[in-house]
């Protein structure tokens, strides 16, 4: 019998490591949409940062400052991406989440921390498909409370088993995310 390997490779899971950095604390959460919007696109400019420079996954999540530089971090909101576009481009644009963000978290300190792919293993590279399944098992594994896709149920496009390590500033993420 013959032995494909491309063949059989292809059902082995996909193995990604994310590298988390944050925490950047962005602003006091307004009572209406066009305020949030503004604040998020002021705030985003303000952030002298790389890792807001390239594309990968992020996460908004409440806090609350302690003292200078420090906080505790509250609820996680949101899980995104940006595949192909810088996180500093894609997270001010038009998305139905901020409406839920306004609506239950007004009053709220709102933080963001991003990450990129550290290491990848079970593909060749890096598509859309990927990207796609990477935050769906994020949302699905990590329950943010704004998200709406992938909350019940992890839906591969792909079509193959992943396992994500997250690393660094990860927190409130689980550490080890697995979808079938």
């Amino acid at each position: 019998m013959m032995y494909n390997f491309f063949e059989s490779s292809s059902r082995l899971p996909v193995k990604v490591k994310l590298k988390w950095r944050g925490y950047w604390e962005l602003f006091k959460v307004p009572d209406n949409i066009e305020e949030f919007y503004e604040n998020l696109e002021n705030r985003l400019d303000q952030i002298d940062s790389k890792e807001l420079d390239q594309s990968g996954f992020y996460m908004l999540l409440t806090g609350k400052p302690t003292n200078e530089r420090k906080f505790t971090l509250g609820m996680l909101l949101y899980i995104g991406q940006a595949y192909n576009q810088k996180i500093r481009d894609r997270i001010p644009q038009s998305h139905p989440a901020y409406d839920c963000i306004v609506e239950n978290h007004s009053g709220e300190y709102l933080y963001l921390a991003v990450s990129e792919i550290l290491q990848l293993d079970g593909m060749e590279k890096i598509t859309q498909e990927l990207f796609d399944d990477i935050e769906c098992c994020l949302i699905y594994k990590n329950e943010p409370l704004c998200n709406t896709d992938c909350v019940n149920e992890y839906n591969s496009k792909l079509r193959r088993e992943i396992q994500i390590i997250n690393c660094e500033d990860y927190n409130p993420l689980k550490e080890n995310c697995r979808c079938k």
